[in-house]
């Protein structure tokens, strides 16, 4: 079991959604770190390592489709290629429920594919999931180098 804050790190461009999460984990807030960027290229930033500063990251990553600039999907595409970053653990976090969306999400090895639509009617949902891998998996000690 994990006893230190789990670090997540959210991509979301829609302040509503971003909010909607905060509140969410902010009952549970000692057992998560919330970090958020608004767009992929911002998180592909933070992710590597830049000016000597160690790169940020997170035991899990959620992360939206839809956003300007580069899509969830090509971040997603970036992401398994970088040899560093491929074994994250990405839940998509999307308001489409588009066939192809969820294929090439899942191709791309995503843990997850959650339609924001359900996230808004039961908030708890993603509490619980959240909650099952704090208590239940075992996540590996990540290599900054």
């Amino acid at each position: 079991m994990l006893t230190t804050p789990l670090p997540l790190l959210l991509i979301e461009d829609d302040d509503l959604d971003c909010e909607l999460i905060e509140r969410t984990l902010r009952g549970a807030a000692p057992f998560y770190a919330l970090t958020i960027v608004h767009d992929c290229r911002e998180a592909l930033g933070l992710l590597q390592p830049h000016n000597g500063h160690q790169p940020y990251l997170p035991a899990l990553i959620l992360l939206d489709l839809k956003l300007p600039g580069m899509s969830g999907l090509e971040f997603l595409r970036r992401l398994r290629q970088d040899p560093r970053l491929r074994t994250c653990i990405v839940f998509v976090l999307t308001d489409s429920d588009a066939e192809a969306d969820k294929r090439t999400s899942y191709q791309y090895s995503a843990a997850g594919y959650i339609l924001k639509s359900e996230l808004a009617s039961n908030t708890g949902m993603l509490l619980d999931l959240l909650e099952a891998y704090r208590e239940v998996v075992e996540f590996p000690v990540r290599v900054t180098a």
